[in-house]
């Protein structure tokens, strides 16, 4: 879901006024370094929701699951789980997840600016009480988080869900962040990078959900 976010916030930005085609030039830049995948192995059972951040030719790769279980490699084959991000969930999330055992969705990782940014997202299944997190790390390693609270969050009749988000950073340095699912689709909103949280109160839609439409025979 992150990655159709992705693709979308870049056709929305490519046809419209909201952009200078800043998020285009980055897309374009980034193209030709994304590998194709390949066969992997090792300890990659129940990896779900799977994001994947390269530093200094190691692979790291965090998923969904109590903690945010985290793997990493040297080729991009062959991964080793190597703990959790968290070994108790960040006490802000339980109000939104309705449990204290950290069961946590979709996080994005990022690296950027000499360390790890992490969103992720707490809520419960068909629930619209989300909220997408935001965490630090200086090495991206279990146990090395720091949680920074809330950076959006939604309630029960929002008309979208605070939900798998996705960081984008442009070639000069703009922030902005994809999220959603369900409801009326997916969202972008444009963050600050000093703080990692939303630069101001601007939410725009970038694909919205069709009610089909029942065919007359």
């Amino acid at each position: 879901m992150r990655f159709v976010a992705a693709v979308l916030a870049l056709l929305f930005v490519r046809i419209s006024a909201f952009s200078d085609s800043r998020l285009t030039k980055h897309y374009i830049e980034k193209r030709a370094t994304w590998p194709n995948p390949g066969a992997v192995k090792g300890d990659t059972t129940g990896i779900h929701d799977p994001s994947v951040v390269k530093v200094s030719g190691k692979y790291f790769l965090y998923g969904t699951g109590v903690g945010i279980p985290t793997w990493t490699s040297t080729d991009r084959i062959t991964w080793t789980a190597v703990g959790k991000a968290f070994s108790k969930a960040p006490t802000a999330t339980n109000a939104f997840t309705g449990t204290s055992d950290a069961s946590l969705w979709a996080p994005d990782v990022t690296y950027v600016g000499g360390k790890y940014i992490m969103y992720y997202s707490a809520s419960s299944f068909g629930s619209q009480h989300s909220a997408i997190f935001m965490a630090q790390s200086s090495t991206g390693l279990p146990g090395s988080w720091t949680d920074d609270g809330v950076v959006i969050s939604t309630v029960s009749g929002s008309d979208y869900n605070a939900i798998d988000p996705h960081l984008i950073v442009t070639s000069d340095g703009s922030w902005y962040l994809s999220l959603g699912s369900f409801w009326t689709g997916i969202k972008l909103i444009q963050l600050n990078p000093s703080t990692g949280k939303p630069l101001n109160s601007t939410i725009t839609a970038i694909s919205k959900r069709q009610v089909q439409q029942p065919i007359s025979r």
